[in-house]
């Protein structure tokens, strides 16, 4: 969500014009950006590359701690499809 902002202003246009919102994501950015986005979103396919936070590191590059952090949080505030290619 390197973008959020627009993101966040799209989404709710669109959901002014009664359209149903879908964010694709690794949900690998903080919160906050996350949150304002999610305010105008139905759904969130959500990428977990791997559940194990070494092997993630590893093949990622980066941990997987603020990734699962953020599918904590969102899975509070709207519906979530889990994708593990």
């Amino acid at each position: 969500l390197l973008q959020w902002e627009f993101v966040r202003d799209f989404f709710k246009k669109c959901k002014d014009a009664g359209f149903h919102t879908a964010l694709d994501t690794t949900a690998y950015c903080p919160w906050e950006s996350m949150e304002q986005v999610l305010k105008y979103t139905d759904l969130i396919l959500f990428d977990i590359k791997h559940m194990d936070p070494v092997k993630h590191e590893e093949k990622i590059g980066v941990s997987n701690e603020l990734i699962l952090e953020n599918l904590d949080k969102a899975s509070s505030m709207t519906k979530i499809w889990l994708r593990i290619p």
